[in-house]
């Protein structure tokens, strides 16, 4: 699956959505949302958020805990949201879905006044979660210049 991402209070978005029906068992098309803190899509967006809308977010948003791999604590999102701030991209391991994970990069388009968000999710039979970055990330980058560059 691939899909770009915008941040909508504390979910995410869908905007465009390429999905294989054998990955997940939700039909997530355009205006589809999902909870951003446990999503590679909301967390990359998350940490693009300035430390007030940061504030903000963690004092009204619900975390709920979706399975049992879900991380709700606050401290523990914020240490990830700065470790994602500083590498530039997430990779989120069955968080939102069981047998599903993803990879999530920024996406900073001219005229665009929200921040986006573009992620690949598979499984992790095929692509386990300490192999994502080395398989897509190359390319999710060169696709990310050329949607920005439009």
């Amino acid at each position: 699956n691939c899909a770009l991402a915008m941040l909508n209070r504390s979910d995410v978005v869908y905007l465009v959505r390429s999905q294989s029906r054998r990955l997940t068992q939700r039909s997530l098309g355009m205006g589809s949302r999902l909870p951003a803190h446990c999503t590679s899509l909301g967390r990359v967006l998350l940490a693009q958020l300035n430390k007030e809308d940061m504030d903000e977010y963690f004092a009204q948003a619900s975390r709920p805990r979706i399975t049992p791999y879900t991380v709700t604590d606050e401290a523990t999102l914020r240490d990830i949201l700065t470790a994602v701030r500083e590498a530039g991209y997430v990779v989120v391991n069955q968080e939102v879905e069981l047998d599903l994970v993803g990879i999530a990069i920024p996406v900073r388009m001219k005229g665009f006044p929200g921040q986006l968000a573009l992620s690949v999710t598979i499984s992790p039979r095929y692509t386990p979660a300490n192999e994502m970055k080395a398989r897509y990330l190359d390319r999710m980058l060169e696709t990310a210049m050329q949607l920005e560059s439009l």
